[in-house]
């Protein structure tokens, strides 16, 4: 008697859930809901990627820091404060970095013995593989 009494109970306290909700029913439902649940997560993530990889084009976070702030942003509010946080920033990295500007831009220069010499073997002292050779040397 005692144990009919404690299944009765047991039954009370966790119900079958096939006795209330149609079992193809219940699982239709979920299966559209899993779906849309992930098309918004795809999109949120395709969202977060462009606004990130906008803001490394843009010049405004460091390309290094694209991890950290795809993080950042896939939190509730995170995309809105990211937005926020970046339209009130001004540019930190540039397009080119000063020593690729001062590498493509100097050239070495010669002194009159080598300017005998390029000119005595009918060599272009500016012709880039010319100069290429130069720095590697240098």
């Amino acid at each position: 008697m005692q144990s009919d009494h404690q299944t009765a109970l047991n039954d009370a306290q966790k119900p079958n859930p096939d006795h209330f909700v149609p079992r193809a029913d219940y699982d239709t439902v979920k299966g559209k809901l899993d779906t849309a649940l992930n098309t918004i997560n795809e999109h949120k993530t395709s969202q977060v990627e462009t606004v990130v990889d906008a803001a490394i084009k843009d010049g405004k976070i460091a390309p290094s820091s694209k991890d950290f702030y795809v993080a950042a942003c896939s939190t509730e509010d995170g995309l809105e404060s990211f937005k926020k946080m970046i339209s009130g920033t001004q540019k930190i990295v540039s397009d080119k970095s000063e020593t690729d500007e001062k590498s493509e831009d100097s050239s070495v220069a010669l002194n009159s013995e080598q300017q005998s010499i390029f000119s005595q073997m009918g060599l272009d002292p500016s012709d880039k593989d010319v100069q290429a050779e130069l720095k590697s040397q240098a």
